[in-house]
C-alpha cells in the first residue's frame, strides 16, 4: 500500500510520546500488583474446592438442562456466523479503509513502519510472535488515543484528493469544447471555397453599388408573369406585358425552348435607375428547371422596364435610342453588375463539371 505524505501540523508528536511512556509504566505496575493478588487468591481457591465437590451432585440435574440450552445457543451462534459470512465485502470495506489510514498515519509520524511490516514479511503460514514489543504496544495505544486526531487527518487528506478529480473533469470539458469549435468552425473556414458552388439567387450587395434589390412590387410581378408566360408559350399574355407585341407573333422559338425549360424558380430582381424618369434596368436571377436534369443552374436576364401613361409597368422591347442603349451598356459594364454575371457563369461551369446531365444539356443547346 502506498504511503501518504506527512502532514506535520496535525499531531503533536512529543506530547503524545510522553503520554504513551507514562501509560506504559502505569500498565507495568498494575500487572505486578495483579500477580500478587493472584497468589493470595490461590489459597482461598483450595478451600472452596471441597465445598464445590459437595454441591456437584446437586447440580448434576441442572447440568443436563444447561447442556440442552447450550446446544440451542450453539445452533443460534452458527446461524449468526453463516449470516455474517454471507455479508458482502463492501459492508466492511469503508471501515477497513479508515483503519488502514489510521495505522499509516501513526507509522509515518512515530516511525513504526518497520514494526508494522515485520509480520507481513513472514508469509501467511508463519505464526505471529505473541510477545508484543514495546513499540507495538505504543502503536496500539496511539491508535486508541488519537481517534479524533486521525479522523481530522483523514478528512484533511481527502479534501486534497477531491480538487484533482474536479480539475481533470474541467480539462476534459475544455478539450471537448475546443474540438467542437475546430471541427465546426475553424476547419470549415479553412476549406477552400469552390467557385460556382454557391448556387444562390440572393446576392451580397456591396456598399455604394450601382444596383439594389427591387422593392417595387409591380416590377417583380411583371417579370414573374413574363417568365411564366414564356414557359407556357402563352402568346396573349406575353403581348400584354411588352411595349411591342409584334415580337411574339411568331412563337416557334419559344415553343422549342419550352420542350426542355420547365420553369423559373425563386425569381429575384435587382434594379438600377434607367435613362429616363420612371424607367429601370432590371436584372433577373432564377433557378432554371430543366427537363431530365437534377441540378437547377442559375439563369440571368436583363430588361429595360418603363412606366406607361396609365401607371402600369411594361418591358420595353422596342428599338431604343442610341442614348438609352449607351446608357444601358455603361451601367451594365460596372464591375459590381459584371460580378453578377460572373457569379452565374461560375455556377454554370461548376455544374457542367459535376453534373453529367447538365453537361449533356449544355452540349445540346450549343450545337
Amino acid at each position: 500500500m502506498a504511503r501518504h505524505k506527512k502532514n506535520k501540523g496535525t499531531i503533536d508528536k512529543k506530547k503524545i510520546e510522553n503520554s504513551v511512556e507514562n501509560i506504559t509504566e502505569n500498565k507495568i505496575e498494575d500487572s505486578e500488583n495483579e500477580v500478587c493478588d493472584d497468589n493470595s487468591e490461590d489459597a482461598d481457591t483450595d478451600e472452596l474446592v471441597a465445598d464445590e465437590n459437595v454441591s456437584e451432585e446437586n447440580l448434576s440435574e441442572e447440568s443436563l438442562e444447561e447442556e440442552f440450552l447450550d446446544k440451542d445457543i450453539n445452533e443460534t451462534d452458527f446461524d449468526e456466523e453463516v449470516s455474517e459470512e454471507e455479508l458482502p465485502d463492501s459492508a466492511f470495506s469503508e471501515e477497513d479503509e479508515e483503519s488502514e489510514e489510521r495505522e499509516i498515519i501513526i507509522d509515518e509520524e512515530f516511525g513504526y513502519e518497520d514494526d508494522a511490516d515485520e509480520y507481513q514479511d513472514g508469509g501467511e503460514d508463519e505464526e505471529p510472535d505473541y510477545e508484543v514489543s514495546e513499540s507495538s504496544q505504543k502503536r496500539k495505544l496511539l491508535l486508541d488515543m488519537l481517534d479524533d486526531d486521525i479522523e481530522e487527518e483523514i478528512k484533511h487528506r481527502n479534501r486534497k484528493k477531491k480538487p484533482v478529480g474536479i480539475i481533470a473533469a474541467w480539462i476534459v470539458f475544455v478539450l471537448l469544447c475546443a474540438s467542437y469549435v475546430y471541427v465546426f468552425f475553424v476547419r470549415q473556414d479553412k476549406e477552400e471555397k469552390i467557385p460556382g458552388k454557391d448556387n444562390t439567387v440572393i446576392l451580397d450587395i456591396p456598399d455604394g453599388a450601382t444596383y439594389r434589390k427591387c422593392d417595387i412590387a409591380e416590377i417583380n410581378q411583371l417579370i414573374n408573369n413574363y417568365l411564366l408566360a414564356r414557359v407556357n408559350c402563352n402568346q396573349t399574355t406575353l403581348k400584354t406585358l411588352v411595349t411591342n407585341p409584334a415580337q411574339f407573333d411568331d412563337m416557334t422559338s419559344l415553343q422549342q425552348a419550352a420542350t426542355y425549360i420547365c420553369g423559373y424558380n425563386e425569381t429575384t430582381c435587382y434594379i438600377a435607375d434607367g435613362y429616363d424618369e420612371n424607367s429601370y434596368i432590371v436584372i433577373e436571377l432564377s433557378y432554371l428547371k430543366i427537363a431530365d436534369v437534377q441540378s437547377q443552374p442559375l439563369d440571368i436576364m436583363s430588361f429595360y422596364v418603363v412606366r406607361g401613361a396609365d401607371g402600369s409597368y411594361k418591358i420595353d422591347n422596342s428599338e431604343l435610342t442610341s442614348e438609352v442603349e449607351n446608357y444601358i451598356t455603361r451601367v451594365k459594364s460596372e464591375q459590381d453588375i459584371q460580378d453578377i454575371y460572373i457569379h452565374v457563369k461560375e455556377n454554370n461551369e461548376y455544374l457542367v463539371n459535376t453534373d453529367a446531365e447538365f453537361a449533356d444539356f449544355c452540349n445540346l443547346i450549343n450545337k
